[in-house]
């Protein structure tokens, strides 16, 4: 008989249906506040009462922009409202023509200098990506919905799937380490509930 065991190289990290593909660590805390009930004269005690569940955690992310997850946290809350499926044929559509522009642009290349290829690359990601700028993400605020958490140990029919509901961020630090290591951002968080 064979034990499967699970390594950190088997996890994967989502919020909802995005993979946090640059999820670095993680670590997850469930506990309950049990009191435990003595009756009278009782050395050991009878039962124990129920108590607060409290779930903390953090998540550190390989650090690729300022307030990273909150980008990831923007563009959920965007797909979320976007999808219907003429919008999707939309977005497709608004793509090509983007990539239409963008090379008629890219075909005078000698004629730009820097700042201005800095100007099509920004319009790149931003037209034909679908994807923000990251400035604007930059505003540190911890107001947003709740989101669900899923990690994934292993693959296929012998994997593992745990999820965490009502995540609401708490804070971020950055961890700069000089051995070399990527710089990462961790993200404390609560949750209402562990699966």
């Amino acid at each position: 008989m064979s034990q499967d065991y699970f390594s950190g190289s088997q996890v994967s990290v989502f919020i909802n249906d995005i993979w946090i593909d640059d999820a670095a660590a993680y670590n997850l805390t469930v506990q309950e506040a049990k009191m435990p009930i003595y009756g009278y004269g009782s050395q050991f005690y009878d039962f124990v009462a129920k108590g607060i569940v409290t779930i903390n955690g953090t998540l550190a992310i390989n650090y690729r922009h300022p307030n990273y997850l909150y980008i990831i946290l923007a563009n959920k809350e965007r797909r979320s409202q976007d999808k219907i499926k003429q919008n999707a044929i939309t977005d497709q559509l608004n793509r090509m023509s983007a990539s239409q522009e963008l090379f008629g642009q890219l075909n005078n290349l000698s004629n730009i200098d820097d700042k201005d290829l800095s100007e099509v690359s920004k319009y790149y990601k931003q037209k034909y990506w679908n994807e923000a700028i990251p400035q604007a993400a930059q505003t540190d605020t911890l107001d947003h919905d709740p989101f669900e958490m899923f990690f994934t140990y292993g693959v296929g029919s012998t994997g593992v799937i745990e999820k965490i509901e009502g995540v609401e961020l708490l804070g971020r630090s950055k961890i700069i380490e000089s051995n070399g290591q990527p710089i990462m951002e961790q993200y404390s968080f609560i949750a209402r509930r562990y699966l």
